[in-house]
C-alpha cells in the first residue's frame, strides 16, 4: 500500500463518518417536525371541532411521511456503514491493526444497526398522532347519558395525559438531552496511554512488554528521555474535533515538566509518519508547552482513535497530563499521570484486564 492509497483511504473513510453524522442530524430534523406539527394539528382539531376528522388524516400523513423520511435516512447511514466496512477491510488487509483499535468487535451493519435511536425514534412518530386520535373520538361522542359523560371523562384523561407525554418528550429532546450533551462534552472522550504487544513494530521505551495490549491512565518513564506515547481517544458521543492539546499542568514547572516534541503515527507502513510545528502548519506549542494538533475531524461513538507522541522528560516527579479536545460547542478536559522516576519502579495499572499492572523498563534511559 502507497502512501497515495493509505490517504485515499484515510479520505474515504472521514467522508462516510461525515455522511453519517448528517443523517444523525437529518434524521432528528425529522423527527422533531414531525411531532411538532402533528401536536399544532391537534390543537386546531380541538379548537375547530368540524374539523377534527379531517385534521387527524392530515396528522397521519404526517406521520407517515416522517416515518418514511427516518427509514430513509437509517437506510443512507446503513450504506455509508457498509462502504465505510470496505474501505476499513482494504486498510486490514495492507497491514493496519484496526482490530486492536476497536474497542468492542464490529457488529453487522443492517438498518437495525441503532435499533436503540430507531425504535424511540419511531414511537415519538406514532405517539405523535395521539392526540389528533383523541380528539377525533372526543369530538364524535354522545353527551346525553351518564355512561357517555363517563366515556367522555376518560378520553379526557386519557388525550391530557397523551398531550403531556408528547410535551414532554419534546421538552426532553429540544431542552434537556442538549444539556445532557453538553454536559458529555466537558469529558467527550475515555483516554488511556496505549502499552503495545511485544509482536508489534510500536514502539515503547518505558514498558516491559508482554503479549497483550494494555491501556492505563499513568505511565512511568525515566528522566532526561525521549519516550514515544500512544494515547488512545475513545468518543462517549458523536462530535467534530477542530483542535487536539497535549500537555503537563503548571506554569511554575516550565524547566522541568515533560513536554510533547513530535507527533507520530505508527500503524502507517509507507508514508509520512511524523510531523512536528516546523514541519506542518496544522501542529504548533503554546508558551505553556502544549503540544496542539488542529484541524476538523469527525468523531463517532465505536470508532476510536490514536494519537502517538514523542514526549521529552526531564526531572522527576510526578506531573498531571492534560489532554484537550475542542469541540463545535466546548473544549473537554481529560487527565492522566506521567511519573518520571530514577529508577522506574512503579507499576502502571491496567484498566484493560482484572488486576494486572505493567511493570516499568528499568533499563529505559
Amino acid at each position: 500500500m502507497t502512501e497515495h492509497e493509505f490517504n485515499v483511504a484515510c479520505s474515504l473513510l472521514e467522508d462516510y463518518r461525515r455522511l453519517i453524522a448528517a443523517g444523525k442530524l437529518q434524521r432528528w430534523d425529522v423527527v422533531k417536525w414531525t411531532v411538532g406539527i402533528n401536536i399544532g394539528l391537534a390543537t386546531v382539531a380541538a379548537a375547530v371541532s368540524t374539523a377534527a376528522g379531517h385534521i387527524l388524516v392530515f396528522a397521519i400523513i404526517v406521520a407517515v411521511i416522517g416515518l418514511l423520511l427516518v427509514l430513509h435516512y437509517f437506510s443512507r447511514m446503513t450504506n455509508a456503514r457498509r462502504d465505510a466496512g470496505k474501505a476499513e477491510d482494504y486498510l486490514i488487509q495492507n497491514g493496519i491493526d484496526l482490530p486492536s483499535m476497536r474497542m468492542a468487535p464490529g457488529r453487522k451493519v443492517t438498518i437495525f444497526y441503532d435499533w436503540q435511536e430507531l425504535a424511540p425514534f419511531i414511537l415519538a412518530i406514532i405517539v405523535s398522532v395521539t392526540p389528533a386520535v383523541l380528539v377525533f373520538i372526543y369530538k364524535g361522542q354522545p353527551t346525553n347519558s351518564f355512561l357517555a359523560m363517563s366515556t367522555e371523562a376518560i378520553w379526557t384523561i386519557i388525550g391530557a395525559i397523551a398531550s403531556v407525554s408528547v410535551l414532554g418528550l419534546y421538552i426532553f429532546v429540544e431542552f434537556i438531552r442538549p444539556r445532557m450533551r453538553r454536559y458529555k462534552l466537558k469529558h467527550p472522550c475515555d483516554v488511556t496511554f496505549v502499552i503495545p504487544p511485544q509482536r508489534t513494530s510500536q514502539i515503547c521505551e518505558f514498558a516491559v512488554l508482554d503479549d497483550q495490549w494494555h491501556f492505563t491512565r499513568e505511565i512511568t518513564a525515566p528522566p532526561h528521555s525521549d519516550i514515544h506515547i500512544e494515547l488512545r481517544l475513545v468518543p462517549r458521543l458523536n462530535f467534530t474535533q477542530s483542535e487536539f492539546a497535549f500537555g503537563c499542568d503548571g506554569d511554575k514547572n516550565l524547566d522541568t515538566k515533560p513536554f510533547a516534541v513530535e507527533y507520530f503515527n505508527s500503524f502507517i507502513d509507507k508514508g509520512k509518519k511524523v510531523a512536528s510545528p516546523e514541519s506542518n502548519e496544522h501542529h504548533y506549542t503554546d508558551r505553556h508547552q502544549y503540544y496542539h494538533i488542529t484541524g476538523n475531524r469527525q468523531r463517532s461513538v465505536g470508532q476510536h482513535f490514536i494519537v502517538g507522541l514523542v514526549v521529552r522528560t526531564r526531572e522527576p516527579g510526578t506531573y498531571k497530563a492534560d489532554i484537550e479536545t475542542t469541540t463545535e460547542e466546548m473544549q473537554g478536559m481529560h487527565r492522566l499521570v506521567i511519573r518520571v522516576e530514577q529508577p522506574q519502579k512503579t507499576p502502571m495499572k491496567c484498566v484493560e484486564h482484572n488486576n494486572c499492572n505493567v511493570r516499568p523498563n528499568a533499563k529505559a534511559t
